[in-house]
């Protein structure tokens, strides 16, 4: 095994990661031009390959025959292959015939060799992988300079045979099964190397090596279609980047600018298309015919020349589409300013603008007005106005040119055109004034937009204001109002009132606003207040500043007059009057409250009340009383009337009263709202029980209080009552002015006398209110004692007893019998504590019983006096026991000793 080749191996790996992805990524651009330098596809049948050379180096121990061979299986089917047999442990070389990839170095340039490779995976490099640590089959491809000298650090692919790299898995055999590749392409991988540029050489050829690294016997490895391509990629660079022409009149012509563009590759470019594009590329021009070639290493020139149209900067580009990689459409910046005198123009005046000229401007019919065009030169030569200027347009009879420039405009220079306007009718007159000069951005054309002017007067509604019939006394009122439709301001210089009668009342127009106007108005009140009957009448007569014009049959327009008519009628007056001056009623839910109120006739004529009608969202909860229609009140006179309201509901409640009359032929109608406040009385008390579940020690009290709230909405007195118990008593005796929203709180005491529960109520009174009823479920507790008769057990002297004492209660709560007494004490005792006796239930208590004397009656008395909470009858227990004559019945114990009898 070769250890130098197997150490450069690993440091190798990363390049051949490198020229991996440089194989994957390479690509060509559809003006690279591809050549085929060598092809062999190993089909001629005999060894070596036509114009390749092969020999072996039996540096690993090997028999130095059988080396390298070709195969009929290739990776196209049976079409033939070269092999590198690896089990006789030789290192096989094969080395194809020379070619020049010199011309393969410029930037964009690319040499590539290409094959297809079988690699078998046999047991032995199966062996040598997993088993062993050692590398399997090694495998190398060099690019050399022709003379054999080709550079380890510098593959194009190298690896050793891994399980990740195969293309045919044998790793099972050991026999030598397939010397041959197998001839089906799946089983094959094709593999393109890119060739650094360093590496292309005049006298290139390349080497393909392979030997087993360990144990010899590897798998064999093929190889078919070797194939090297050179492309040859297509640069350019141009010169200078923009073209900047000399300022050029418009019009004009300049000399010619050219770029330059040159081919850095070794192969011919195309050009295609030469076009301008840009902002104005009508204002460039391409001059000469563009080559369609630039020669390998060589340059062609395109020129543009700059012909503006418009004065300014008018910038363009000039595009040529080529087959280069780098530069496929070359764009070049033109940039020229083209000059010529240019007119702009401005209409002198407030309302004037470049394209208008008389704006608003208002002219009395006869006069004249006068308006000037102010006229700048912006170009570069001088301006001229042609006197060809002309208006034309509706109107041109209504102006004329009044002033020109005689002389020419110098650059960046003022003068003036002057117009004049003498309308001879009302209105707009619209024409057009055409300017005429030598300038490039043409003939400037201004509207002329004159206003011929008068004042007008109208009256609206006519020149008659009828007021038809007024019920004497009454008032009505009417607008008149003056309108100026003419086209200029409209003065009233006089109003002039002529009446026989104060019949009419005026507010004329004040002298601060007699001038209106056009298309304004001023409105003047005139009512009209019948002081007595019949047909009355009045005119007031306007003086205007409108000229002494006259329409129709001869009549002046200058004055105007208004004439105003209407007739004096009696009538009734009807109207009704609420006698309830101190705001709204209010009354309880379901209570009716009455007022009376009045329907009044100030009229001068009687009046027939023909209908009352009560309507409102609650108008069937107000009744109204003391009449009955239909009814008449005479002139200047009254009626009264009663109406009353109930309630149904809390809240605002609200109807109306209307009056239907009629006096003469007059229908009159009035309405009285009508509306009342329902209040509410309403009260709870809570808790709803009181004592309930609660035991309380006979002879003592308990008190637990009710909170009534008043919800309602009038003020409450609340009286409270106990039943037929003395064990409860309840304070305060009454609770009064509780406004609505307030509290009121009784205050319960139970105080029982006996043992049991013991029921009775708290009831709490109002007026307009159900009674209250509060449940009192109070309990007096208490216990009964009784015990039975103890069992005293027969003790001689010295001996010692004990006894039980059963106690029961029947009563309604716990006793605790607390610490007992014991008189006499000192044979009878008692040591611990006593149980609690619950209701209902026993307990038992363990007494002593120690006597000392021989043949001694002993009598005691057991009794609580530290009992409690309550005992009926104080509990007492008699004892007596009699001693025997002698006897030792006392036993000692101590540390697990005991004295018994003898």
């Amino acid at each position: 095994m070769n250890t130098n080749h197997t150490t450069s191996l690993f440091r190798r790996l990363s390049l051949l990661v490198v020229v991996g992805l440089l194989m994957l990524t390479a690509t060509s651009a559809s003006a690279v031009v591809t050549n085929t330098l060598m092809s062999e596809h190993f089909d001629e049948g005999y060894v070596p390959a036509n114009g390749w050379n092969s020999y072996y180096n039996s540096y690993g121990g090997g028999n130095g025959y059988n080396w390298s061979y070709w195969s009929k299986a290739g990776a196209n089917d049976y079409d033939g292959s070269w092999v590198f047999n690896l089990y006789d442990c030789d290192q096989d070389y094969i080395y194809s015939p020379t070619m020049n990839a010199s011309a393969y170095t410029g930037p964009s340039d690319k040499v590539y060799v290409e094959f297809d490779a079988w690699i078998e995976f046999n047991g032995y490099d199966n062996d040598a992988l997993n088993n062993n640590g050692q590398g399997g089959a090694y495998f190398a491809v060099y690019a050399d300079n022709g003379s054999g000298a080709y550079s380890d650090n510098a593959p194009l692919l190298e690896y050793t045979h891994t399980d990740d790299v195969f293309t045919f898995d044998n790793r099972y055999d050991y026999s030598f099964s397939y010397p041959d590749p197998i001839a089906y392409s799946g089983y094959w991988k094709h593999y393109k190397l890119l060739v650094p540029a360093s590496q292309r050489y005049a006298s290139l050829d390349f080497y393909f090596i392979a030997y087993a690294n360990w144990n010899c016997n590897g798998g064999n490895i093929a190889i078919d279609n070797v194939t090297v391509t050179g492309e040859q990629g297509q640069n350019i660079t141009f010169a200078p980047l923009g073209l900047s022409f000399p300022t050029t009149n418009v019009g004009a012509t300049s000399a010619s600018q050219c770029v330059t563009i040159t081919n850095q590759s070794s192969a011919d470019i195309a050009v295609g298309s030469s076009t301008l594009g840009g902002l104005f590329p009508g204002d460039y021009v391409i001059t000469g015919a563009v080559p369609t070639v630039i020669p390998a290493y060589g340059s062609i020139d395109v020129c543009v020349a700059f012909r503006p149209t418009k004065k300014g900067n008018r910038n363009a580009n000039l595009q040529i589409s080529n087959s280069s990689d780098n530069n496929p459409l070359v764009t070049v910046d033109l940039n020229g300013t083209g000059i010529a005198p240019l007119i702009e123009v401005t209409g002198l005046g407030l309302h004037n603008n470049a394209t208008r000229l008389f704006s608003q401007a208002f002219v009395k019919l006869g006069d004249t007005l006068e308006q000037k065009v102010l006229v700048h030169n912006i170009g570069d030569a001088p301006l001229t106005i042609n006197p060809s200027t002309f208006i034309n347009g509706d109107y041109p009879g209504e102006y004329f040119i009044s002033s020109l420039p005689s002389n020419s405009i110098g650059v960046n220079l003022y003068d003036t055109i002057k117009v004049k306007f003498s309308p001879s009718m009302e209105g707009i007159h619209t024409a057009k004034l055409n300017i005429v000069s030598n300038a490039t951005n043409g003939t400037k054309i201004m509207d002329l937009k004159g206003i011929g002017v008068l004042p007008r007067i109208v009256a609206i509604p006519s020149t008659l204001l009828r007021y038809d019939s007024v019920a004497i006394g009454d008032s009505v009122c009417k607008t008149l109002t003056i309108y100026n439709p003419g086209s200029d301001t409209l003065k009233i210089l006089n109003q002039v009132i002529s009446s026989g009668e104060g019949d009419f009342k005026y507010s004329l127009i004040p002298s601060e606003l007699t001038a209106i106007a056009p298309d304004k108005t001023r409105d003047i009140n005139i009512c009209f207040k019948p002081r007595q009957a019949g047909a009355r009448s009045a005119r007031i007569t306007f003086i205007t500043n409108i000229p002494k014009t006259f329409e129709g049959v001869r009549r002046d327009t200058s004055s105007l007059e208004v004439n105003m008519t209407g007739t004096g009628v009696p009538y009734g007056s009807l109207f009704i009057v609420s006698s309830n001056t101190g705001g709204l009623d209010s009354t309880i839910i379901g209570t009716q409250i009455c007022r009376v109120d009045t329907i009044f006739n100030n009229g001068t004529a009687d009046l027939l009340v023909n209908s009352l009608n009560l309507t409102g969202a609650n108008a069937s909860e107000f009744t109204y009383s003391g009449v009955s229609v239909p009814f008449t009140i005479k002139a200047k006179n009254k009626v009264a009337v009663t109406i009353c309201e109930k309630p149904t509901a809390r809240g605002l409640r609200q109807g109306a009263l209307t009056v239907n009359a009629k006096s003469n032929d007059k229908t009159l109608t009035t309405q009285l709202p009508l509306a009342v406040f329902g209040q509410l009385v309403c009260a709870n008390a809570a808790p709803n029980a009181l004592f309930t579940d609660q035991k309380v020690i006979k002879n003592t009290d308990s008190t637990i209080c009710v909170t009534v709230t008043n919800c309602g909405d009038v003020v409450a007195n609340y009286t409270p009552h106990i039943g037929a118990s003395t064990s409860y008593t309840v304070t305060p005796p009454v609770a009064n002015g509780i406004q609505p929203g307030m509290t009121a709180t009784f205050c319960v005491k139970f105080s029982p006398t006996t043992i049991g529960a013991e029921t009775s109520s708290l009831t709490i009174s109002s007026s307009n209110l159900t009674d209250m009823s509060v449940a009192l479920n109070g309990v007096g507790a208490c216990a009964r004692l009784t015990s039975d008769v103890p069992t005293i057990p027969a003790t001689n002297a010295g001996g010692h007893g004990t006894f039980i004492v059963t106690l029961t209660n029947s009563g309604n709560i716990d006793w605790n019998p607390g610490v007992p007494s014991i008189t006499p004490a000192g044979v009878y005792s008692f040591t611990g504590t006593a149980p609690i006796v619950p209701a209902s239930g026993n307990a038992q208590v363990t007494f002593h019983y120690d006597p000392t004397g021989v043949n001694s009656l002993y009598a005691a008395q057991i009794t609580f006096p530290n009992a409690g909470p309550c005992t009926e009858t104080p509990l007492s227990i008699n004892v007596s026991q009699q001693t025997g004559t002698a006897s030792v019945s006392q036993k000692t114990e101590q540390d697990g000793f005991s004295l018994e009898q003898n």
